[in-house]
């Protein structure tokens, strides 16, 4: 079994709760392949279920919108590049992180580019640490049975975005039931 280390994830897990609660679907930026994709989880029972998908979405599109739109906040927050290296570095990562400059004035000398730039060589070490967080936080979010109603009714709404064949509905429009493996 493996043994989780739970380094700080509370807090990515509360963003992602954030997601559920304003409702962002799970098919936000997705090609209808990827959406199609999205099918085989939502079918049958799979050890990585829609929640994980939306947890590793949530957790990349975090990241890119952060780093590549709000490059000059991330910039002044310190606090947040701490905590992230402190989770790189907890889960055996390694990366060259981003370190921010100051000038003379103890103004920052790291301009938005330079942020965007480390990012994008980087962000293939974002997707390794999302594979290595999502079954502890999905481990947290699974126990909150509020949250799970609400991503429910969240999937719901967005179920004819999937593209279900006709033969595998039930007559009532809904997805047929597969039988429990062993």
């Amino acid at each position: 079994m493996k043994e989780f280390t739970f380094n700080q994830v509370y807090k990515i897990a509360s963003t992602i709760e954030d997601g559920i609660d304003f409702g962002v679907p799970l098919i936000f930026h997705t090609t209808k392949q990827q959406r199609i994709t999205l099918r085989q989880p939502a079918m049958v029972f799979n050890r990585h279920t829609l929640l994980h998908h939306y947890i590793r979405k949530c957790f990349l599109h975090h990241y890119d919108h952060y780093f590549l739109r709000m490059a000059e906040t991330v910039i002044e927050d310190v606090v947040e590049l701490t905590f992230l290296e402190d989770q790189f570095s907890q889960y055996g990562i390694p990366i060259d992180f981003l370190r921010i400059k100051y000038n003379e004035q103890d103004y920052p000398a790291t301009t938005e580019l330079t942020v965007i730039n480390w990012y994008r060589r980087n962000r293939k070490n974002f997707i390794l640490l999302t594979d290595r967080l999502y079954e502890e936080i999905f481990f947290i979010l699974f126990s909150n049975r509020n949250l799970l109603q609400k991503f429910n009714a969240v999937i719901a709404k967005n179920f004819q975005e999937f593209h279900f064949k006709q033969a595998d509905l039930t007559i009532g429009g809904k997805i047929r039931r597969t039988a429990i493996p062993a």
